[in-house]
């Protein structure tokens, strides 16, 4: 078996002005190169570590059920282990040995090769006790930025590393308890084989044989100690034993009140450490390194120099992304990740000034990092960079068509010469197009979501809400025949604006009409009571002085000579298209050439209020079994309104940006075995080849 280095390192508790002075002189010490070492990988020791953890955590329990008495530190393993036992599942999934090694490591002194953020780590938790806080890692990284900087990888794994780090402090301290428990066993075994069975001459001879080896420091105290107190328990019947146990500990140049003083102690440290470290790993957990980083890195300073004002409002996943961008391309040019950055300004400058939409894309840091900009940027930083010009999605459906096409002519003309039958090959190729054209999209799909990872959309951070610029309706268009549904589709209304409050974004229910043969049916004054009833009773619960939150509207019928009966015009499509227009103030139709205002609702709550109706920019369309979760509407607005996001319009065409966003839609598991179509759908998105590459691919395509 491959031994590992241990990185053990261990000190005294320094204050903060202590620790900032010893982090900064590490740093001046330290130099980096690119990777580590295979053999300090920290994993196999962690899982060593947490194997010894999970043995003390055995032997407390099993000595409650004997009655021995319980260490102070025990106490807290006991009731906290599931932290640590969750904290080592999830360590060892996110460090995995490729990641590991491909961190930049320590090129010099004893802890080379070495990972530069587990060492620093390790440094931290050593000179602060295990107690850890935002504060505390702040002043340390502070400290070592003065001298070193630290990518924004570091910085992001700092959290890993600081729970091996605390893990293996909590692996010494249970060696302390797993020691004493020992002790407190052999303690209960002696008492049992002494006082309790008899008090002959025999049994004085074996007292004086177990009392004589105490000179081992590393188990006499708590021996003596729990000795001491046991013996106590006994009153006089314990006295000739109590008295051999002074004699013996007086050999030692000790008493039993300095040692029982001692003892406690250490105890009482080793239950403030076991303490410290079971609350560090929740503060950590709590603990945002990516939103750290953006605090104390300066390439994050230069970025907040966006002359588009743009990425100082950015939600932290986007500023993230971006920074990682930087990360990857400071990594393969070998460039500083602050020069990158100041660069970077240096191109959005040119465009400070901006008069259109084109030139506020251009004077924004992600227009070089994730737009048509980054071969700019590559020129700029003089880096090779091969701009090749093709349509990928004409490419990728050209070989998922092509490809089996070619598979399959060759099976067909293989059975036409051993048969001769040029028939049978026809028909042998049409049956085997279809499985061949499957199987292969599926491999082609599988390799795509190994090397291509999907592209992140950047959004604004609406968290404390929508803006009066961005304005939005969430609506459901769907089918109405009974009043059960109108009531069913307005509680989902509700729980989507608790889901999603805010002053800037309203709620309405558009009803469609059925396919019928008559223009008026009875069940639509039941639909339009229900609906008017449900809205009013919605409305007054969650008030909104400015304009109402929720609105019911009930489409006409219309008829269609292709279907030969009465219909909404285009469906649910012609439905979303009649509200827009109604929004925007032109509900118009065309007939006979002539320009004609009609009324396509048959009831609509907003026409009550209509001088009310402020200016709405964004619609969301959900249909009746789509869920609007937590906080999805302010991020669907966000990404909306992100400058790259922004669309450019050129002959009524986009040409940039995007007109309409489709965000990748989720699996109920609730739902997966509802029919055997979903079930068979569920089963792909599960797999891993449909929800990691042709979800993700359409989503890249209709955003």
């Amino acid at each position: 078996m491959k031994k590992y280095k241990e990185l053990n390192i261990r000190g005294a508790l320094l204050d903060k002005n202590q620790l900032s002075k010893y982090i900064e002189k590490m740093a001046s010490e330290h130099h980096v190169k690119n990777n580590t070492n295979k053999e300090t990988y920290p994993i196999p020791v962690m899982l060593k570590n947490y194997k010894f953890i999970l043995e003390t955590y055995r032997l407390l329990s099993k000595h409650i059920k004997l009655g021995i008495k319980m260490h102070s530190a025990g106490e807290w393993l006991l009731d906290n282990f599931y932290i640590i036992e969750e904290t080592v599942k999830s360590i060892e999934k996110e460090l995995p040995l490729k990641k590991y090694k491909s961190m930049l490591g320590i090129a010099n002194g004893r802890y080379t090769g070495f990972a530069r953020s587990y060492v620093l780590a390790e440094e931290i938790i050593a000179f602060t006790d295990c107690k850890l806080d935002k504060e505390t890692i702040d002043t340390a990284l502070n400290s070592y930025q003065r001298k070193k900087l630290l990518s924004m990888e570091e910085i992001c794994n700092l959290g890993i590393f600081f729970k091996i780090s605390i893990i293996s402090q909590v692996k010494d301290i249970c060696e302390e308890i797993y020691s004493s428990q020992i002790q407190k066993l052999r303690v209960e075994s002696i008492i049992e084989r002494t006082i309790d069975e008899n008090e002959d001459k025999k049994s004085m001879v074996t007292s004086n044989e177990t009392f004589k080896n105490l000179n081992d420091n590393g188990r006499k105290y708590p021996f003596i100690e729990y000795m001491s107190y046991k013996l106590k328990k006994y009153g006089k019947k314990a006295i000739v034993y109590q008295s051999i146990l002074e004699k013996e500990v007086l050999k030692l140049g000790l008493t039993i009140p300095d040692i029982i003083q001692k003892e406690h102690f250490h105890i009482a440290n080793l239950k403030i450490m076991m303490g410290n470290c079971i609350k560090s790993i929740r503060d950590i957990n709590r603990i945002s390194f990516s939103e750290l980083f953006g605090y104390i890195n300066a390439s994050e300073e230069i970025l907040r120099l966006d002359p588009s004002g743009i990425y100082a409002i950015m939600d932290q996943e986007s500023k993230s992304y971006y920074r990682s961008i930087i990360e990857n391309i400071s990594k393969k040019s070998k460039i500083s990740e602050i020069y990158i950055s100041e660069k970077i300004i240096e191109l959005c400058k040119r465009y400070e000034n901006y008069n259109s939409i084109l030139e506020h894309k251009k004077a924004h840091v992600g227009y070089y990092l994730i737009d048509k900009g980054i071969v700019e940027l590559k020129n700029k930083l003089e880096i090779n960079s091969y701009n090749i010009k093709f349509d990928k999605t004409k490419l990728y459906v050209a070989i998922n068509i092509m490809v089996p096409i070619y598979l399959t002519l060759i099976f067909s003309f293989n059975i036409y010469l051993k048969t001769n039958k040029i028939i049978l090959s026809m028909i042998s190729f049409f049956l085997l197009y279809i499985p061949l054209s499957e199987i292969f999209l599926r491999i082609v799909n599988y390799i795509m979501s190994k090397l291509k990872s999907p592209v992140l959309i950047p959004k604004i951070n609406y968290e404390n809400g929508i803006p009066e610029t961005s304005k939005t309706f969430v609506v459901i268009p769907t089918i109405l025949k009974s009043k059960e549904k109108v009531r069913e589709m307005f509680q989902k209304l509700e729980i989507y604006y608790l889901a999603n409050k805010s002053n800037n974004i309203y709620f309405a229910l558009l009803g469609d009409c059925s396919e019928e043969q008559t223009e008026i049916k009875e069940f639509d004054d039941e639909v339009i009571k229900t609906g008017i009833e449900c809205t009013r009773e919605l409305n007054e619960k969650y008030m909104d002085d400015s304009f109402n939150k929720f609105h019911f509207l009930y489409r006409r019928r219309v008829w269609n000579d292709m279907q030969s009966a009465y219909i909404g015009w285009e469906r649910k499509r012609g439905l979303l298209v009649n509200f827009n227009e109604y929004i925007k103030q032109k509900s118009q139709v065309i007939n006979d050439n002539k320009v004609k205002k009609k009324n396509n609702f048959l009831v609509n709550t907003i026409e009550e209020i209509k001088n009310k109706l402020p200016q709405i920019k964004y619609i969301i369309t959900l249909d009746s079994d789509t869920n609007l979760n937590l906080e999805t509407a302010s991020k669907l607005v966000g990404a909306m309104s992100h400058i790259l996001n922004v669309p450019i319009i050129k002959d009524d065409v986009v040409v940039d940006g995007y007109g309409i966003m489709q965000p990748r839609v989720g699996m109920d598991l609730s739902l997966s075995k509802k029919t055997n179509f979903i079930e068979l759908y569920s089963m792909m998105r599960w797999s891993g080849l449909l929800y990691k590459c042709d979800i993700r691919c359409i989503s890249r395509l209709l955003w």
